[in-house]
């Protein structure tokens, strides 16, 4: 334990029991002996961390969920305070946003199943009607695809919106692409 965690997890406990009866010091945390982190199971993920900068408490919150951290709210105030001051200085700057930024995190995740679903959506219809090779993370290549004589990939320029690079095709298959082209909506 390092002298930060010595010195002030009292102080932080007394903190978090001024906070609300659901915050805690997260015993959890051992990767960092120089910081203390505070967690309320009521906002799922969201985490205050205090550290000791040039004898000023750095105080930070935010909310982290499947690898998706929101935005980062932070102030400094000084260790002479006491821990119901503290209390109420981290409910003043930091915790007003707190809620805002768990739900910024909970669309960003919700978002990105969606968009995961999607690309699962589109691989498994490709497969119904020609060969697919899955690509994990190949730059923006979705997949290789694989018909007869004539393969292609799909590229993903943004999301909801592709590009296919086809090769080997002949004369009489260029036309004819041509001309499906030109029909379409």
């Amino acid at each position: 334990m390092s002298n930060f965690k010595k010195n002030y997890e009292a102080v932080f406990m007394r903190v978090c029991a001024f906070l609300g009866e659901t915050w805690r010091i997260d015993k959890r945390d051992t990767a960092c002996d120089d910081r203390i982190v505070m967690i309320n199971p009521e906002l799922k993920g969201y985490q205050l961390i205090a550290r000791l900068e040039k004898n000023r408490f750095k105080l930070v919150g935010f909310c982290r969920r499947n690898h998706i951290t929101s935005t980062c709210s932070s102030c400094t105030a000084s260790p002479k305070r006491s821990p119901f001051d503290l209390a109420q200085y981290i409910q003043k700057k930091l915790l007003f946003v707190a809620k805002k930024q768990c739900d910024e995190v909970i669309v960003t995740v919700k978002n990105t199943e969606d968009y995961k679903h999607q690309r699962e959506l589109l691989l498994h219809l490709l497969s119904k009607t020609v060969n697919v090779t899955a690509y994990q993370s190949y730059y923006s290549v979705i997949c290789g695809i694989k018909a007869k004589n004539i393969t292609a990939d799909i590229h993903e320029r943004t999301k909801g919106l592709y590009e296919i690079k086809i090769n080997d095709l002949s004369f009489e298959q260029v036309l004819r692409l041509s001309g499906l082209l030109a029909n379409f909506d």
